[in-house]
């Protein structure tokens, strides 16, 4: 008697469905199955989150250019990839917040008023929510002869990771040595590092496709991603006041 996959109802030739992929043997759910589902989950992620994790630090310009090209085999996929960091940031924010003292925000902070202490409560939210309007600012300045917008966002979902990459070792550092992150000295270090290394990744990913006035074309794209970024920040903000968030 023929036997047909559970999945699909396919007729079954092997250990696997040819035409969906599920395995012919389906066993019933237990403990045994949970653990196993979630082992290959954890090990899965880490064998390409890790690597694109390191890859980004370092050469994020190849990482961005190589997966554009083709070679997504080896890099964790960008919205997956930005998703767990900014998991992996929302739960060590959390643990800051209980394990330092972090003292009153107000007076302290870049983020001194009602509108800013709310986006930086709900930093993740507002990060995804202009991150497509700051990949539209930099397409249309520097790369829209060369590649689509679409292509220009998957690169900023790796570039906005490693935002999260940051803010999620500045928190494990701030935990460690007891310091207050809710202060002006820890916003300016972020912005600082972050802008020097997004002109970094953005000089060594560009570069490869031989813009013209390339130098130029960043610097511009940089005075009007900060006017972007902070004003639809600074919108946000006052939004989830009205809404009482």
């Amino acid at each position: 008697m023929k036997k047909e996959c559970l999945n699909c109802g396919h007729t079954l030739s092997g250990h696997y469905c040819s035409f969906c992929g599920q395995k012919a043997e389906v066993r019933r759910l237990n403990w045994k199955s949970l653990g196993e589902e979630l082992l290959h989950f954890l090990t899965h992620i880490e064998k390409g989150f890790i690597m694109t994790s390191g890859q980004l630090l370092i050469r994020p310009g190849v990482v961005a250019h190589e997966y554009l090209e083709g070679k997504r085999k080896k890099y964790h996929k960008p919205v997956g990839f930005l998703l767990i960091w900014i998991a992996l940031f929302t739960l060590i924010y959390h643990g800051a917040e209980k394990l330092v003292n972090a003292g009153d925000a107000q007076g302290a902070t870049l983020f001194s008023n009602a509108a800013n202490r709310a986006i930086f409560r709900f930093r993740s939210i507002v990060e995804i929510c202009i991150l497509p309007f700051s990949a539209l600012n930099s397409w249309l300045v520097i790369a829209r002869n060369r590649l689509n917008y679409i292509e220009i966002l998957v690169v900023f979902f790796y570039f906005t990771s490693f935002l999260f990459m940051l803010l999620s070792l500045q928190l494990i550092l701030a935990i460690m040595t007891s310091v207050n992150f809710h202060t002006s000295t820890f916003d300016l270090v972020t912005i600082g590092i972050y802008t020097a290394w997004l002109l970094y990744a953005g000089f060594s990913f560009y570069r490869q496709y031989h813009i013209r006035y390339l130098v130029l074309r960043m610097i511009i794209s940089l005075v009007t991603g900060v006017l972007v970024y902070f004003g639809l920040a600074h919108l946000l903000g006052l939004l989830m006041i009205q809404l009482g968030i």
